[in-house]
């Protein structure tokens, strides 16, 4: 879908956010400028139309993807990005590349940098993880430290959720959904309604962490990440860890200092197994209401609380599942 406007609002562009087929919004000036949104939300950008070649640009904001894409009508300079949380201050960053392109006659690639320049401490601060996603992101480090305690490098395969698969880990014939949270109870979001439905063929888990903030001698997102490293220099996978931390969580390996708050865990690890009795929305419960016109809900979220439906961790039952390894 095409649109044709002199200068959108955040509110009407953001409304595209919920369409299920890519959008393109082209502002009306010279040289062509087009703001697009990916298909679901899921990617933002701004396409410049570039007749002369462009030297490849690096930004140094793990925020921002820049490249030049080959189109029909000919090379467009791109600027994009993925993180929800930035898409608002994205797009008047757009906007600011557009004005200078378009009312200053600037070549795309000098408003670039000029808006980069005037954007610099903004994206810098807001391309930190927030406090919700670093708490999700030390619930991952936590099991993938575990099994790679057991299972070596092929605990680096049985990552899969920076990957796009259905689940944060899969191993064997088990797959996990990792929860964390720093609230007093064992409540926590399920964003879809397909996150707690298992592959076939597979046990799902849900793993339950609580955390708190700690004091001196706990350990920091940093500290979890940099010990993560070294252990996995000797199998030679520190390059693709580091990869996955930049590209899927934007953490580059210069700016872990910026994590540096001592965390802990507040209570044992809860492992809970998804089974028929376990409190969940399907798509087929929705299927299965007796109003049709129900299978249009979509995004569905909603909080459920696990307490009392597994077993901690140092149980037999957690440990068979996820057994503790030393170093």
């Amino acid at each position: 879908m095409t649109e044709f406007q002199a200068r959108p609002t955040w509110d009407e562009f953001s409304a595209h956010l919920s369409s299920t087929a890519p959008v393109l919004v082209r502002l009306l000036g010279v040289p062509p400028v087009d703001l697009f949104v990916e298909a679901g939300g899921k990617r933002i950008g701004i396409r410049v139309s570039t007749p002369d070649p462009v030297t490849p640009l690096d930004s140094h904001f793990s925020a921002l993807v820049i490249g030049v894409v080959h189109l029909e009508d000919g090379d467009h300079l791109e600027i994009s990005t993925s993180i929800a949380d930035l898409y608002p201050y994205f797009f008047a960053f757009a906007l600011s590349i557009a004005d200078g392109v378009q009312e200053d006659g600037s070549p795309p690639t000098v408003a670039l940098q000029r808006s980069l320049r005037d954007w610099e401490a903004l994206f810098e601060r807001l391309s930190m993880l927030t406090e919700e996603r670093q708490l999700g992101l030390l619930g991952e480090l936590w099991l993938f430290e575990r099994l790679l305690r057991q299972h070596g490098a092929a605990a680096m395969e049985a990552w899969t959720g920076p990957l796009g698969q259905a689940h944060d880990f899969r191993i064997g014939e088990f797959e996990f959904e990792v929860k964390a949270t720093s609230g007093e109870h064992r409540t926590h979001i399920i964003s879809s309604d397909s996150q707690l439905v298992s592959s076939p063929g597979h046990q799902l888990f849900v793993l339950s962490l609580q955390f708190t903030a700690g004091g001196p001698g706990t350990r920091s997102l940093r500290n979890v990440i940099e010990g993560l490293r070294n252990r996995l220099a000797p199998l030679h996978l520190t390059g693709y860890f580091d990869r996955l931390l930049e590209r899927t969580f934007q953490i580059p390996t210069h700016r872990l200092s910026e994590y540096g708050r001592g965390m802990q865990l507040r209570s044992p690890p809860y492992l809970v197994p998804v089974v028929d009795s376990f409190p969940r929305v399907t798509h087929f419960d929705i299927l299965g209401l007796p109003r049709p016109e129900m299978v249009r809900i979509s995004d569905l979220r909603y909080r459920v609380d696990v307490e009392g439906l597994g077993w901690e961790d140092g149980t037999p039952e957690f440990l068979a599942i996820i057994p503790e390894v030393s170093w």
